[in-house]
């Protein structure tokens, strides 16, 4: 339906999702792309074609674990339902999982620590991930969401199908919950909905043009409020000003050391030419598992001791400490590493601080 192609298309290029996918560098961004590539050519129907697809399939796994395990879901589907033949699927899932090990190693099998990553402890003080317009980095436009489920149900109210289609909708959003990364996937079905109700305000026969075109105007500005409300968001994602002024001033010092963060705050550590004890990429590291435990010790130790004992092994001089990390890790400015920063003078010292960011320095006991 060449309609519903180009509604859903205007949805997917003006949705929150997509800008952001597409905005900011991410290992999803070129995933996405072969994805879609891939599903192109294989559309076109020519046998070279189809070679094609599964290669642009196949170069995902040079970019992402999880885009991967969302492509093998959707080859599963379309094998057993058999839109692709079952030896080209196993053939490319083997030779993708190959690929996989090569580039992440043993993080391809340590489940515990991928879904880590991921889970969080309180269900439903993440659910507003889900929505970039209550504060979800990357999530759905609220408006485009209530649209798709409307799309659901004009899509399925023969014979009460809409039903399944509401259980399977609600089971993604609740696994998006957990693994947000699916929010970017999701999104394509989300706006595939949404243009149905669209064209069906359109097209059907209104007793009044004016609320018509009431009608119509509504879904426009709720479309668009959601896409302005992102857009100003977006322009306070990391990293601020604040960020790259630490990140050069750690550039800027004369000796590189060993500088420890959050996990999730060594991109920034590494940009800045020092080593961190661990980051979010877990690319070449044989024990992970121990770094990151080690991590959230330092981070949620009271005790010198215990503290002095993780900065020994990992030759620690310099520590990372910002107001995200301070209000999302501790209870108050007097909590746990915090403490340590504040009151054990002999141990630490600030080496530099502005609105967002902190740097202390560690002193030798050595």
């Amino acid at each position: 339906d060449s309609d519903i192609a180009l509604i859903s298309s205007l949805l997917l290029i003006f949705s929150p999702s997509f800008i952001y996918l597409f905005s900011v560098s991410t290992k999803f961004s070129a995933a996405s792309m072969f994805i879609l590539l891939g599903l192109y050519l294989y559309l076109k129907g020519k046998d070279y074609n189809k070679y094609l697809s599964y290669a642009c399939f196949i170069a995902v796994s040079f970019f992402s674990i999880e885009a991967f395990f969302v492509l093998f879901l959707i080859g599963l589907f379309f094998a057993y339902k058999k839109k692709i033949e079952w030896q080209f699927y196993i053939a490319s899932v083997s030779l993708s999982l190959g690929i996989l090990y090569i580039q992440f190693g043993n993080l391809l099998f340590n489940f515990s620590l991928f879904f880590e990553r991921y889970i969080p402890f309180d269900f439903f003080s993440s659910i507003g991930v889900l929505f970039s317009d209550l504060g979800g980095r990357y999530g759905f436009g609220l408006f485009l969401f209530l649209l798709s489920l409307i799309g659901i149900y004009s899509i399925g109210r023969d014979k009460y199908k809409y039903i399944l289609w509401f259980i399977f909708y609600f089971i993604l959003l609740i696994a998006s919950v957990y693994f947000p990364f699916l929010i970017l996937f999701v999104n394509f079905i989300l706006v595939i909905l949404a243009s149905y109700v669209v064209i069906y305000f359109i097209d059907m026969e209104w007793k009044s043009t004016t609320f018509r075109s009431v009608t119509i105007l509504v879904i426009i500005c709720g479309l668009l409020f959601s896409n302005l409300s992102f857009l100003n968001n977006i322009t306070e994602i990391e990293p601020s000003p604040n960020y790259i002024g630490a990140v050069n001033f750690l550039n800027d010092s004369a000796f590189k050391n060993v500088i420890f963060s959050e996990y999730n705050r060594g991109v920034y550590i590494n940009l800045a030419g020092n080593k961190n004890v661990a980051d979010s990429n877990f690319l070449g590291v044989l024990n992970v598992a121990e770094r990151l435990s080690d991590s959230n010790l330092l981070l949620h130790t009271n005790k010198m001791s215990e503290a002095r004992k993780i900065i020994n092994k990992y030759n620690i001089k310099r520590i990372w400490m910002d107001k995200e990390m301070k209000s999302r890790l501790y209870i108050n400015d007097e909590s746990e590493l915090l403490f340590l920063l504040k009151y054990a003078t002999n141990d630490f010292y600030k080496e530099y601080e502005n609105d967002e960011v902190e740097i202390w320095g560690v002193y030798s006991r050595q």
